[in-house]
């Protein structure tokens, strides 16, 4: 009998302090406090102070799970907004990671990213030909940054609109390389929600990207 008290003794404890909870509730305590009760030894009674520490025990569990709850409810309103807003995108033009961009109507708008502060930043507009037609100097400071390249080429000559793929360097004071993320337009065709909180957004160019590293939203340029 001593085992078996020592056993739901244990049992309650070990819910209480972490342990699987799930299905656990009111109900399931005053089972295992009447079992207790049953079990115990008549020449050896629990005292009251081990009842009053075992109900202790049990009300913080329950405010644990209803902690958790709480936490559960509020994570998936979270998403579920986060995924709302991600469709009010579908059909737009977004500024999420990658070089490959479109120039319209004579001009092209692009971003980049830099963790630290850079001494230098380079930028070069490559054509689908891989030949560099435009290079321009970046803004150096930490940060996102955004930029219009105006569509001509190093004479002052307006190119043709369609695609164009953007090299950017990076570097500091020495001239050593830092990292770089690049940034271009796509336009919004489907929006995903794994189920464990990322939200993605997928593009007619065919990138993926998490919605929370998109950096801009605009009309359709198209």
């Amino acid at each position: 009998m001593v085992g078996a008290v020592n056993g739901i003794s244990g049992a309650i404890s070990g819910l209480a302090t972490g342990g699987d909870t799930s299905g656990v509730g009111f109900d399931t305590f005053l089972k295992l406090l009447v079992t207790q009760l049953q079990n115990q030894d008549p020449l050896n009674p629990m005292e009251g102070t081990e009842f009053t520490s075992q109900i202790a025990q049990f009300s913080q569990l329950e405010q644990t799970i209803q902690g958790n709850s709480y936490l559960e409810k509020l994570t998936q309103s979270r998403d579920y907004g986060l995924q709302a807003l991600a469709v009010g995108t579908i059909g737009r033009d977004v500024l999420l990671p990658g070089s490959g961009g479109l120039m319209v109507n004579g001009e092209m708008e692009f971003g980049y990213k830099l963790a630290d502060r850079a001494a230098r930043v380079n930028i070069e507009i490559v054509n689908s030909g891989g030949q560099t037609v435009r290079t321009l100097n970046g803004d150096v400071g930490a940060g996102a940054h955004t930029l219009t390249w105006d569509g001509t080429d190093e004479d002052g000559n307006l190119l043709p609109d369609g695609a164009y793929n953007l090299r950017i360097s990076a570097s500091d004071i020495e001239g050593a390389k830092l990292p770089v993320d690049i940034f271009t337009y796509g336009v919004v065709t489907e929006v995903t929600n794994d189920g464990e909180g990322n939200v993605s957004v997928g593009t007619a160019d065919g990138r993926t990207a998490k919605f929370e590293d998109v950096l801009s939203i605009r009309a359709f340029q198209g």
